[in-house]
């Protein structure tokens, strides 16, 4: 009789159950780094808009007007995060308010981003970063660095 190869039921049990185990560990530790990814790509969109705004202030001596004196709106490239996306895709919608000679920039969460524990990423004229809606005590340390 000529010896037997292969795996046993056991063992491939085994080899299931160790799968398993490691998936379970890796996935919430992968999408938490998907999540702080995509976060600080939000505050960086966040930070070049307030550079634009900054620009158009030395310009125009206004956040609300442009040079020629048009309404400021923000550039079409710098309103959602990632920028190289279609809009149904982004994690963040980027919004702007003028008002009481400043501004007040936010991230707002989209799509997959919608449940994260961060919230609304928020950045003024003062260059005050800080979160709506958060989910958790994590802190605005935690959210923008």
């Amino acid at each position: 009789m000529p010896a037997q190869t292969g795996f046993t039921l056991i063992e491939l049990m085994i080899t299931v159950a160790i799968i398993g185990i490691i998936s379970a560990i890796a996935l919430p530790s992968y999408q938490r780094y998907v999540a702080r990814a995509a976060r600080t790509d939000a505050a960086a969109v966040l930070q070049q808009n307030a550079q634009q705004l900054e620009r158009n202030r030395t310009l125009s001596h206004s956040y609300a007007k442009t040079p020629s004196g048009d309404d400021y709106t923000l550039p079409a490239a710098l309103a959602q995060s990632p920028r190289d996306v279609p809009p149904a895709q982004a994690r963040y919608r980027i919004s702007l308010t003028l008002k009481d000679g400043g501004y007040l920039l936010k991230a707002i969460p989209n799509a997959a981003m919608s449940q994260d524990e961060c919230g609304t990423l928020t950045l003024n004229h003062y260059g005050q970063k800080a979160m709506e809606n958060a989910h958790s005590g994590v802190g605005v340390a935690g959210c923008w660095g």
